[in-house]
């Protein structure tokens, strides 16, 4: 048995060295401190700085332990990645914690480090991570009142101050009201931006009312509106509108209705027939006050008929057919297609291609935007037909949401291409290596190029 006794000695050390190995070198420099962040004072931010063994193959992360003494007794509470080296403890409660972090390693753990100090959670009113925001809506509104300025226009005090004092409360929401589910979505530049759209727009309104040369861009399909009723009325033929086949909800059945009215003033203007057949029945009875209110508006309430603007079917290609048939047999010299089509827009179209009419189109169905654009000789593609309202009617209402949506947009490309380019700058002043990383992946990101 004694000739046996050395050999069972080396496996052994060579156990205890295997097993001495395996365990990896621990955490450094664990801290703890109040979250700032958080509105119901029970969070603790636990950071630290990694261990050596993080390079090693086989590193799991580390295992955060809680106690109230810096003793223990110890409740393991999460096993978390390397990176970022920081937990929150979202539970710590309103006591006194300590906390200790060991590193994991191919299953063997680190002895445990703890936290120099316990830390107590407070609740935190005012939200000071959320200067940027604050900043942003800031720099936002001075654009805004710059752009005003230096454009020479006035504008009642009322407004100005109005929306100053906007932006001041919705600063204060910002920083002291309880946001954390929306913040923590990573929304706090769009939660800082959209809120003052609204208002902007409502600021622009006053402004487009002093005014009365507001530039919008020339859409070829309204600028060629008078000159298809003009040839109706020369041609002594009756002009047909279409409000689409959806209903009143529909955004885009409203924005036909919109420039119903001033087709309708101006057909009434040039003794023209206008014919206006319904899908829908409650479509149907506010066309027929728009019509009316428009003849009255050009002061030919008399030419008005209730035998013009009528309702034909609720069922699509019933309806479509019925329309096909008044173009056969009327022959229209203009037809109008604005609203909501499905498939029996190519069946319209077509058929007022065939009787020769001008025919001007709109629609923000995508799907149907290609047979009208190539049956039509005009035709109106997404938001112009929704612009169209604002541009034919010269209401300052409309005309102010137009150009105030229009910088909306701009303000938001311009927010885009700056925070593209300080989170491009960011990344190459900070992490290097990780930017550089990120570059040469992107093509097989993008491409799946070698997959």
């Amino acid at each position: 048995m004694s000739r046996y006794l050395p050999a069972l000695f080396l496996v052994l050390l060579l156990a205890g060295s295997a097993t001495a190995q395996g365990a990896p070198a621990p955490p450094q420099e664990v801290t703890v401190e109040d979250y700032g962040y958080d509105w119901g004072g029970t969070t603790l931010q636990v950071e630290w700085r990694g261990s050596p063994a993080e390079q090693e193959e086989g590193f799991t992360g580390y295992r955060i332990y809680r106690g109230d003494t810096a003793e223990g007794p110890w409740e393991a509470i999460a096993d978390v990645a390397p990176k970022p080296a920081l937990f929150l403890d979202t539970e710590a409660g309103t006591e006194a914690r300590f906390y200790r972090i060991s590193a994991l390693l191919n299953g063997q753990e680190s002895d445990g480090i703890v936290t120099s100090g316990s830390a107590l959670a407070t609740p935190n009113r005012f939200k000071t991570g959320r200067f940027n925001s604050v900043i942003f809506v800031f720099l936002f509104t001075s654009l805004i009142l710059g752009w005003i300025w230096t454009a020479g226009r006035k504008i009642p005090g009322g407004f100005l101050l109005g929306y100053i004092g906007y932006g001041a409360v919705f600063t204060g929401v910002l920083l002291f009201t309880d946001l954390t589910p929306i913040w923590d979505s990573g929304a706090s530049v769009l939660l800082a931006f959209i809120p003052l759209l609204i208002p902007f727009i409502a600021l622009l309104i006053p402004l487009f009312k002093s005014r009365g040369d507001i530039y919008v861009r020339p859409i070829p399909a309204i600028q060629a509106v008078e000159e298809a009723i003009g040839r109706a009325t020369e041609m002594g033929k009756p002009i047909l509108f279409v409000p689409g086949i959806s209903t009143i909800e529909d955004v885009a059945t409203l924005a036909a209705l919109n420039i119903l009215s001033p087709v309708a003033e101006k057909a009434a203007q040039y003794d023209s027939k206008l014919i206006v057949p319904n899908y829908d029945p409650i479509v149907f009875t506010v066309t027929q006050e728009v019509v009316k209110e428009a003849y009255l508006k050009a002061g030919r309430p008399d030419a008005y008929s209730d035998d013009n603007v009528f309702y034909l079917s609720a069922r699509q290609f019933a309806y479509a057919a019925a329309v096909n048939g008044m173009m056969v047999r009327e022959k229209p010299a203009t037809n109008f297609f604005l609203g909501m089509f499905y498939a029996e827009s190519l069946l319209l179209a077509e058929t007022g291609n065939m009787t020769g009419a001008i025919q001007i189109a709109g629609t923000d169905a995508v799907t149907q935007l290609p047979f009208f654009i190539v049956a039509c000789d005009y035709t109106l593609i997404g938001e112009e037909l929704y612009a169209a309202g604002a541009y034919m009617g010269g209401d300052p209402k409309l005309t102010g949401g137009l150009k105030g949506q229009d910088w909306n947009k701009a303000l938001g490309i311009i927010c885009i291409l700056v925070l593209t380019g300080w989170f491009v700058f960011y990344g190459v002043f900070t992490d290097p290596a990780g930017w550089s990383n990120w570059i040469r992946e992107l093509p097989s990101t993008l491409f799946e190029v070698g997959k």
